[in-house]
């Protein structure tokens, strides 16, 4: 019956309805969100699977009730026949459209009341792009934006407007983050072909510091802890010592890698940074300070050797007496511990320097964290 009402009153579908009458078709719009997923820190996008609804009225399809049948359900390939807006995502990467299991038709449904109402939804997959700052990752917040409107008609011919009611989320939880608000707006673009009817889904997500907790901040703190036992090593260890120390410089420096290339190559530095390069610097030092206690170890013993070779009792015709041999030998034994206690002090301060220190900047950093979250929740 459609068909041939279309085809009796001559419909072109090239024309939009209401052309000529003065004033712009309005097209309503709602959106239900089944998921969102895929949101890449690399890629700088995400993927959102929506049911997209375009609602618009269409005086040339009016048509009488029939037994109190007021609307029509249309399927197949009725969307062919009737004009549809040239809607399209300015900041869409791609656009998939899901098909049934009947056929190979895409998911659409065309709904026409006897008033010329049209309802038009569509289930698609977008894969937008989503622009963002990672100064306080990972405890960063997002706010990516699904951003259509018409592609050839100017405010003149079409505005867009937002359905009342609220978007539809069915989970609010994703994989690494948290879907913490869903906001909408309507904006008018400008550029040299006109002005165009804009419509602006803002998405603001949370990221989940869980996942980085576990596999980049609880292994980095224990790699520090580890670089830290060769100052309960003696200083005359030398192979464990030097073991521990290149092991864990090797160890931090491989995780600072495989996190890293996880992560876009950005030019600014992201508070995850700081706090790899805060690890590095401690195990890095920590190696150093083993340099340090072998140095003054090795200077000394030259020393302590030096005074034995120079003291020594040279071969004469008279028998050397026992009390500057038994003297010298005191002072050979007290040399000797006083090498023993400087050379332990510095591994003793150091015991008690670098926790300290690294607790301290722990605390900060914990400080900041949740500093930074509070204002996100304040900020938006």
């Amino acid at each position: 019956m459609v068909r041939q009402m279309v085809n009796k009153r001559h419909y072109n579908k090239d024309i939009r309805p209401d052309y000529g009458s003065g004033g712009p078709l309005i097209v309503n719009v709602t959106i239900a969100i089944h998921d969102i997923y895929d949101i890449s820190d690399v890629n700088m996008d995400f993927t959102i699977d929506l049911h997209f609804r375009q609602y618009w009225r269409d005086s040339r399809l009016m048509f009488e009730p029939i037994s109190n049948i007021t609307r029509l359900f249309m399927g197949g390939d009725f969307y062919e026949l009737i004009w549809l807006p040239d809607t399209f995502f300015l900041n869409g990467k791609s656009l998939q459209t899901h098909q049934s299991t009947a056929s190979t038709r895409s998911n659409t449904l065309i709904e026409l009341s006897h008033n010329g109402s049209i309802l038009y939804s569509t289930r698609m997959t977008v894969v937008a792009s989503c622009p963002m700052d990672l100064s306080y990752f990972p405890a960063d917040r997002q706010r990516c934006q699904l951003n259509f409107g018409s592609y050839g008609y100017t405010i003149d011919d079409i505005i867009y407007k937002w359905t009342p009611g609220k978007i539809l989320l069915e989970d609010r939880n994703l994989a690494t983050f948290t879907v913490s608000g869903l906001n909408n707006s309507h904006q008018i673009r400008h550029n040299d072909v006109g002005s165009f009817s804009h419509l602006i889904l803002y998405i603001d997500i949370e990221r989940s510091t869980g996942y980085y907790l576990y596999q980049t901040f609880i292994p980095a703190f224990l790699i520090v802890l580890i670089s830290w036992i060769p100052f309960w090593l003696g200083h005359d260890d030398h192979v464990e010592r030097v073991a521990i120390g290149v092991t864990t410089v090797l160890t931090i420096t491989t995780l600072i890698t495989s996190t890293m290339e996880s992560l876009p190559k950005i030019s600014y530095v992201k508070a995850l940074d700081i706090y790899l390069f805060v690890c590095f610097i401690m195990v890095f030092i920590s190696l150093i300070e083993y340099a340090i206690v072998g140095y003054y170890e090795h200077s000394r013993r030259i020393r302590f050797i030096h005074q034995c070779l120079c003291l020594k009792p040279i071969a004469t015709g008279q028998q050397p007496t026992n009390e500057p041999n038994h003297h010298q030998q005191h002072n050979n034994i007290l040399e000797s511990r006083l090498f023993m206690d400087q050379t332990s002090s510095i591994d003793y301060y150091s015991r008690w320097l670098f926790p300290i220190i690294f607790a301290l900047f722990n605390a900060i950093y914990i400080w900041f964290i949740f500093s930074v979250k509070e204002f996100y929740h304040h900020d938006i």
